[in-house]
Protein backbone atom coordinates (compact mmCIF):
# COMPACT_ATOMS: atom_id res chain seq x y z
CA UNK A 1 0.00 0.00 0.00
CA UNK A 2 1.12 3.56 -0.66
CA UNK A 3 1.30 6.02 2.25
CA UNK A 4 1.76 9.20 0.28
CA UNK A 5 -1.03 11.75 -0.12
CA UNK A 6 -4.28 10.02 -1.08
CA UNK A 7 -2.44 7.07 -2.68
CA UNK A 8 -3.69 4.52 -0.14
CA UNK A 9 -7.22 4.89 -1.48
CA UNK A 10 -6.14 3.42 -4.82
CA UNK A 11 -5.14 0.18 -3.07
CA UNK A 12 -8.25 -0.39 -0.95
CA UNK A 13 -10.03 -2.37 -3.68
CA UNK A 14 -7.24 -4.97 -3.74
CA UNK A 15 -7.77 -5.68 -0.06
CA UNK A 16 -11.57 -5.40 0.12
CA UNK A 17 -12.32 -7.09 -3.22
CA UNK A 18 -9.11 -9.09 -3.67
CA UNK A 19 -10.76 -12.42 -3.01
CA UNK A 20 -12.96 -12.12 -6.08
CA UNK A 21 -12.64 -9.23 -8.52
CA UNK A 22 -8.85 -9.33 -8.84
CA UNK A 23 -8.35 -13.08 -8.91
CA UNK A 24 -8.53 -15.43 -11.89
CA UNK A 25 -8.26 -19.17 -12.20
CA UNK A 26 -4.57 -18.66 -13.02
CA UNK A 27 -3.45 -16.07 -10.49
CA UNK A 28 -4.52 -14.59 -7.20
CA UNK A 29 -1.58 -12.60 -5.86
CA UNK A 30 -3.53 -11.03 -3.02
CA UNK A 31 -6.44 -13.28 -2.05
CA UNK A 32 -7.74 -10.87 0.58
CA UNK A 33 -11.26 -9.92 1.53
CA UNK A 34 -10.94 -7.36 4.29
CA UNK A 35 -14.20 -5.73 5.40
CA UNK A 36 -14.06 -1.97 4.64
CA UNK A 37 -14.65 -1.20 8.34
CA UNK A 38 -11.34 -2.94 9.10
CA UNK A 39 -9.33 -0.97 6.52
CA UNK A 40 -7.03 1.68 7.96
CA UNK A 41 -5.63 4.00 5.30
CA UNK A 42 -2.03 5.13 5.58
CA UNK A 43 -1.03 8.73 4.95
CA UNK A 44 2.29 10.48 5.38
CA UNK A 45 2.85 13.18 7.96
CA UNK A 46 3.81 15.66 5.26
CA UNK A 47 0.49 15.32 3.40
CA UNK A 48 -1.13 18.57 2.35
CA UNK A 49 -4.17 19.93 4.17
CA UNK A 50 -6.33 19.04 1.16
CA UNK A 51 -5.06 15.44 1.08
CA UNK A 52 -5.66 15.04 4.81
CA UNK A 53 -9.22 16.31 4.50
CA UNK A 54 -9.95 14.20 1.40
CA UNK A 55 -8.78 10.97 3.02
CA UNK A 56 -10.57 11.80 6.29
CA UNK A 57 -13.88 12.52 4.55
CA UNK A 58 -13.57 9.38 2.43
CA UNK A 59 -12.90 7.24 5.51
CA UNK A 60 -16.21 8.39 6.96
CA UNK A 61 -18.19 8.28 3.70
CA UNK A 62 -16.93 4.83 2.68
CA UNK A 63 -17.04 3.28 6.15
CA UNK A 64 -13.31 2.58 6.49
CA UNK A 65 -11.72 1.95 9.88
CA UNK A 66 -9.59 5.07 10.09
CA UNK A 67 -6.33 6.73 9.14
CA UNK A 68 -2.82 5.81 10.22
CA UNK A 69 -0.05 8.41 10.13
CA UNK A 70 3.37 6.79 10.08
CA UNK A 71 5.32 9.18 12.24
CA UNK A 72 2.53 9.88 14.72
CA UNK A 73 1.70 6.17 14.88
CA UNK A 74 5.05 5.09 16.24
CA UNK A 75 5.50 7.32 19.26
CA UNK A 76 6.35 5.49 22.48
CA UNK A 77 3.37 6.18 24.74
CA UNK A 78 5.50 5.73 27.87
CA UNK A 79 8.15 8.26 26.90
CA UNK A 80 6.52 10.34 24.16
CA UNK A 81 9.67 9.85 22.08
CA UNK A 82 9.90 8.47 18.56
CA UNK A 83 10.04 4.71 18.32
CA UNK A 84 10.98 4.99 14.66
CA UNK A 85 11.80 8.12 12.72
CA UNK A 86 12.21 8.45 8.96
CA UNK A 87 12.95 12.16 8.72
CA UNK A 88 11.30 15.56 8.71
CA UNK A 89 9.03 14.64 5.79
CA UNK A 90 7.07 12.39 8.15
CA UNK A 91 6.61 14.90 10.97
CA UNK A 92 2.83 15.25 11.22
CA UNK A 93 3.22 17.81 14.02
CA UNK A 94 4.00 20.47 11.42
CA UNK A 95 0.37 20.41 10.22
CA UNK A 96 -1.50 20.02 13.51
CA UNK A 97 -4.51 22.19 12.47
CA UNK A 98 -4.96 20.08 9.30
CA UNK A 99 -4.87 16.83 11.29
CA UNK A 100 -7.39 18.26 13.77
CA UNK A 101 -9.72 19.08 10.85
CA UNK A 102 -9.23 15.55 9.52
CA UNK A 103 -10.20 14.03 12.86
CA UNK A 104 -13.32 16.19 12.97
CA UNK A 105 -14.27 15.09 9.44
CA UNK A 106 -14.16 11.42 10.49
CA UNK A 107 -16.50 11.90 13.46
Amino acid sequence: MVYSGTGAEEWVKYYTEGCSAYCSQFQCSLPACVPPKDMVLGIDGSATSGEILTVSKDVKAKGYGGVMVWYASVLDSATGKSGLQYGNMDASLSKLPAWSAGLQAMQ
